[in-house]
C-alpha cells in the first residue's frame, strides 16, 4: 500500500501466481505478468460524500502534490494519511523521512469540513469510520486473489509493504480472519529493492496443443525441449552461465467446449499426460468447486519459464541492541484512546518480542499494532507477527 493505490497478489507455495489473460482499458493484454488486484486505496486516497451521502474511498488521490491536507501543501480535502493522523496513528510530534513534519490541525480542518456535510462533529468517529471503509475495500483486494480464486486467506501470511502497508496490514488480516502478518525490512522500499535484486527471467509460450486423448507425450516434451533451449539462449547471451539456470514447463488447459484455461505446471523429466490430467481436475475443482473427469480436457498453450540468477548482495541485519527500543508513548485510537508505546525498530534486535498495542516507527514506514498481536523479531531482521487474543 502506498499513497495511491493497494497492490495485492498471493504467493502460493513460494511462487507468485501469474495471469496470462488481462486487459488495459479496451485492449486484450495476452502476455504473462504478476496476478496483481489494485484498487484505489492509498495513504493519499480521498474520503468525499457520495450522492447517497455515505462515505467514500478513492480512487481520487491527493497525490504526492498538494499531497493530503496534513503535509501543510495546499490540500484542501480529507485523505486516509490525514485519518491516520487524526487517530495518533501517525504524529506531527517528529518528521517523517525526507524532513515532512505533519500538520495536525490541517487535517483537522478538512475532517471539520466534511462533518459539517454529515452534520457531526466527533471528528475522531468521522476519521475511524473512513479508516474501517478504507480497511474493507483492501480486504476486499485480497479476497479477489485468494478467494476467488479458490485459496482460503486464512492459511496465509499477509505480508505488508508499502509505505502505508504495515499501518493498514493487521486491521486488514483481522478483517478477513487472518492470525498471521509478516512486515519485511524496509517495508516503504521493499518494492525499489526486489527490483534491484530480482533475477532474470524470460517468458516463451507456444500456442500449440489438442485433446489429451489425441495428443503423443513425445510431441510435448520435443516442443518444451525447443522452448527451453530457447531460453537458455538468451539467458546465455546476458551472461548467465547454465549452473545459473532454472527453466519451469506448463500448459494452459481446459474441458473440451471451455473458453477459459488453468495454467498448470508440468515436469517433463517425472509426469506424463496422466499426471497433467490429474493435476488439471485437481486445480480446476480446487478453484471453481467441482471437476468434471467424465469429460475430455485439452493443451492450448505450452509455455516455458526461463530464469538465471544474479549476483545479490548478503543483506546483513545489525541492530543496535545498546539501546532502548521504546522510545516514548503517545495515545492512540483503537477503538478508544489508549496510552501506547513507541518503538524505534532500528534498536530492535533479533528475537525482541512486544505486545500489541504498539506503534513501530521506521524510515519509509510505521507499523500499527492493535490489541491482541504479539511481534518477533526474526533473525532476518523481519516482524514475524501473530494474533493471539
Amino acid at each position: 500500500m502506498g499513497g495511491t493505490s493497494t497492490d495485492v497478489a498471493l504467493v502460493h507455495q513460494c511462487t507468485p501466481r501469474m495471469s496470462h489473460d488481462n486487459q488495459v482499458d479496451a485492449y486484450p493484454l495476452q502476455m504473462p505478468q504478476l496476478d496483481i488486484h489494485t484498487i484505489g486505496a492509498g495513504g493519499g486516497s480521498i474520503i468525499w460524500l457520495g450522492e447517497d451521502g455515505t462515505l467514500q474511498i478513492g480512487p481520487r488521490s491527493a497525490g504526492a502534490v498538494p499531497g493530503p491536507a496534513c503535509y501543510g501543501r495546499g490540500g484542501s480535502e480529507a485523505t486516509v494519511s490525514d485519518a491516520n493522523l487524526m487517530l495518533g496513528r501517525l504524529t506531527a510530534e517528529r518528521p517523517l523521512a525526507g524532513g515532512l513534519r505533519l500538520d495536525r490541525e490541517a487535517a483537522e480542518r478538512v475532517f471539520a469540513k466534511l462533518g459539517e456535510r454529515l452534520a457531526t462533529t466527533d471528528l475522531t468517529a468521522l476519521a475511524d469510520a473512513a479508516l474501517k471503509i478504507a480497511v474493507a475495500r483492501m480486504a476486499g483486494a485480497v479476497r479477489e486473489v485468494s478467494v476467488h480464486r479458490g485459496f482460503d486467506p486464512r492459511d496465509f501470511v499477509l505480508c505488508a509493504f508499502g509505505g502505508a502497508g504495515p499501518m493498514h496490514g493487521f486491521l486488514v488480516a483481522e478483517e478477513l480472519g487472518m492470525t498471521r502478518v509478516l512486515v519485511p525490512r524496509y517495508p516503504g522500499h521493499l518494492s525499489a529493492l526486489g527490483q534491484m535484486l530480482a533475477d532474470q527471467r524470460h517468458d516463451f509460450v507456444l500456442a500449440w496443443g489438442g485433446r489429451l486423448s489425441e495428443l503423443r507425450l513425445a510431441d510435448l516434451h520435443e516442443r518444451a525441449r525447443t522452448l527451453t533451449e530457447r531460453g537458455r539462449a538468451a539467458l546465455l547471451s546476458e551472461g548467465l552461465e547454465i549452473a545459473r539456470h532454472r527453466h519451469a514447463v506448463s500448459v494452459d488447459m481446459r474441458y473440451a467446449g471451455q473458453s477459459f484455461t488453468l495454467a498448470i505446471a508440468w515436469d517433463p523429466a517425472h509426469e506424463d499426460l496422466a499426471d497433467l490430467r490429474a493435476a488439471f481436475d485437481g486445480r480446476h475443482e480446487q478453484t471453481f468447486g467441482y471437476a468434471d473427469r467424465d469429460n475430455d480436457a485439452e493443451i492450448v498453450n505450452l509455455r516455458v519459464v526461463s530464469v538465471g540468477e544474479v549476483d545479490k548482495p548478503e543483506l546483513r541485519f545489525a541492530s543496535e541492541t545498546g539501546a532502548e527500543p521504546r522510545v516514548h508513548e503517545r495515545v492512540v485510537w483503537f477503538d478508544e484512546w489508549r496510552a501506547t508505546p513507541v518503538y524505534d525498530r532500528a534498536l530492535m534486535p533479533a528475537g525482541f518480542v512486544l505486545q500489541g498495542p504498539a506503534i513501530i516507527e521506521e524510515a519509509g514506514g510505521t507499523s500499527v499494532v492493535p490489541p491482541g498481536w504479539r511481534v518477533r523479531v526474526h533473525p532476518s531482521g523481519s516482524l514475524a507477527c501473530d494474533r493471539v487474543g
